[in-house]
């Protein structure tokens, strides 16, 4: 498969929209019976806006948090990593979702979550926050969202998220989507179908994957 990035100005600065969580992931090295995690932060545009960072291309983050320590120490990996969390809400009295990584013995992860009071979960969730946002998009050649961050929104969040990007869009931005279907974060397939459907329509380049498009379509495709 061959997946055309040209529409991508890297020179430009790029926008990430999602979630950034707490990780707990087994160390590697267990020398006893007693299992151990280190503590870092994760998430799957908060991870690609890092990557991207590393690269050379200047980019910012986009989510809420809250205000305890672990929120500051996000913040603070932001700016260690060259990205601008100048867009990042702060939620007194709230924090950030966590997540558990299990290793298993076939070398696959498995993930245990707790988010469902994270403040990510509230972007978007008004029609004020648009008017405020919107304004500050224009200096974004590129803006990138994921399945999950819309996953994680009410339904009325998403297609406000949606409609900002179609506006974006409008003014010259280039969109990135992947799909990355997780189906415990949907209510129904057929919900998470329609959603991913109408954010790829304004999409300019879509990231999918095989197992998304069989488990959300039913696409029969054959990797060659």
């Amino acid at each position: 498969m061959v997946i055309d990035l040209n529409p991508i100005n890297w020179s430009a600065p790029l926008l990430s929209i999602g979630e950034v969580m707490i990780e707990f992931a087994p160390d590697l090295c267990q020398n006893s019976k007693r299992l151990s995690y280190s503590l870092s932060f994760g998430g799957d545009t908060f991870n690609t806006a890092i990557l991207l960072s590393r690269l050379g291309v200047k980019t910012s983050f986009y989510s809420n948090l809250g205000d305890d320590d672990k929120s500051h120490s996000i913040l603070k990996m932001m700016r260690d990593e060259g990205v601008d969390p100048s867009l990042v809400k702060l939620f007194p009295g709230r924090a950030p979702g966590l997540y558990l990584i299990k290793n298993h013995e076939n070398g696959e992860r498995s993930f245990s979550y707790w988010r469902k009071e994270a403040p990510a979960r509230e972007m978007f969730s008004s029609t004020d926050e648009i008017s405020i946002f919107l304004p500050k998009l224009a200096r974004f050649k590129s803006i990138y969202v994921t399945g999950i961050t819309l996953a994680i929104l009410e339904q009325e969040s998403r297609y406000r998220l949606i409609t900002l990007l179609s506006e974006c869009r409008k003014a010259g931005a280039t969109i990135v989507m992947d799909s990355n279907y997780r189906s415990k974060l949907w209510k129904d397939k057929q919900s998470a179908s329609d959603t991913i459907l109408e954010l790829a329509k304004v999409c300019d380049v879509s990231l999918v994957s095989l197992d998304d498009e069989r488990e959300l379509w039913g696409a029969d495709i054959t990797a060659e």
